[in-house]
């Protein structure tokens, strides 16, 4: 039987983390699929693979692109291979001309390919006009490239609609559906989202502490570099300050450990690589190695500004804390509106972590509704009744 493959476009550092997340492992065992992944951040953003802190996985079906002639004669041996029997999992969003020279060469040489719906969370846009102009002029007095990056952005994406790149397939990963309308040509998968695929991945596998414990969900910013803002060309402090956004959190911390009677442990980045067990950076607490999808299992709580390891919480049946301090309020009113929603898909409310809690707020911050996280993983973490994972789901696109 002739063998399929799937090839993954990234724009990240490829990891093990995505060798995880991507089920590579579970492919690797597969007698009917190969697989690859092609790192694109050297060719489409260039330098931006630097914000990776992390050890880049040394794997031979892992590929960095920096030139795009050349990938395209790889691509194209790909096809004279593998034919119909290949399809390309594509997460190069039309934002700018090398995003959309690469969407524009699958479609004219008519590879399939395939997105995933959502990216495990609920996603926001201001809706109120008065605040749209406040960030427009902001971006015109401070960060004129933004707006230049927007317009780019407006064109690349229109025209990649009169072009019709959009992809064969889509993988959907809840009820809520992606950007794309969904018409006849686009055939629609039912899967999972990342975390959820995790899930069902490590259900037989635990971590235990003979102490209780609660995670926080460590994001990039402000602690370790600019993140994602290197493409946005957003200010390095639009999230905080890494010596006022640690204060308050290791002031918070200490008020759960010392209410709640549990040690805050820390689920680092998946970009970040710490170079210590114990970091300095949150007073000597132990920064974990374990998968989340695992570590979540045992925990008594979860905190984090806004991650997608939320889908955690719904999942297993956590508390989780939203929190934000007092310097954030004052930089980015937007990411607060953001916060807000999300928090509230989950049934829950942001907290304010610069303030003095009792024992009984604190207590009080546990609390969640099953139903309404059985909601949020109906929307955006599975669309499937069984326990089968992505690249199963995949594979079988390739039989249409």
């Amino acid at each position: 039987m002739k063998k399929k493959l799937i090839i993954f476009l990234l724009i990240n550092k490829i990891s093990k983390y995505d060798f995880e997340r991507f089920d590579a492992y579970q492919i690797r065992k597969s007698k009917s699929m190969n697989f690859e992944f092609h790192e694109m951040a050297n060719f489409i953003y260039p330098k931006f693979s630097k914000i990776f802190t992390m050890d880049r996985i040394k794997d031979k079906e892992v590929k960095t692109i920096s030139n795009f002639s050349s990938w395209k004669k790889i691509m194209l041996k790909k096809k004279k291979i593998y034919g119909e029997n290949m399809i390309i999992y594509n997460s190069i969003n039309i934002t700018n001309l090398k995003s959309f020279k690469v969407n524009y060469f699958l479609s004219k040489n008519k590879f399939k390919t395939l997105i995933a719906s959502n990216l495990d969370h609920p996603h926001y846009s201001v809706n109120d006009l008065v605040e749209k102009l406040k960030i427009f002029l902001k971006s015109i007095f401070i960060n004129r490239k933004k707006i230049k990056l927007a317009l780019e952005y407006f064109f690349f994406t229109n025209l990649g609609k009169i072009f019709k790149l959009g992809p064969d397939f889509i993988l959907k990963c809840g009820s809520s559906i992606s950007h794309y309308k969904i018409k006849d040509n686009i055939k629609v998968l039912n899967g999972n989202s990342r975390d959820y695929n995790m899930f069902l991945k490590t259900k037989n596998k635990f971590f235990k502490r003979k102490y209780k414990y609660g995670l926080f969900l460590e994001s990039v910013m402000p602690i370790h570099n600019i993140g994602d803002a290197f493409i946005t060309n957003d200010e390095s402090n639009s999230r905080g300050t890494a010596k006022e956004w640690l204060k308050s959190l290791n002031n918070f911390f200490s008020q759960l450990e010392k209410n709640l009677d549990i040690k805050i442990l820390i689920a680092p980045h998946p970009k970040i690589k710490h170079k210590s067990k114990f970091s300095k950076l949150y007073n000597g607490r132990e920064v974990l190695k374990k998968n989340l999808s695992i570590v979540t299992k045992n925990c008594e709580l979860m905190i984090s500004r806004d991650s997608t390891g939320f889908s955690y919480a719904a999942i297993y049946n956590k508390p989780a804390i939203f929190m934000y301090n007092n310097e954030l309020i004052r930089l980015n009113k937007k990411f607060i509106y953001d916060q807000k929603n999300f928090a509230k898909e989950l049934g829950l409310k942001p907290i304010n972590i610069d303030n003095n809690y009792t024992y009984n707020e604190i207590f009080k911050l546990k609390t969640f509704n099953k139903y309404n996280y059985l909601k949020y993983i109906k929307k955006y973490l599975s669309s499937r009744v069984d326990k089968k994972i992505n690249y199963e789901v995949i594979e079988k696109a390739l039989d249409y």
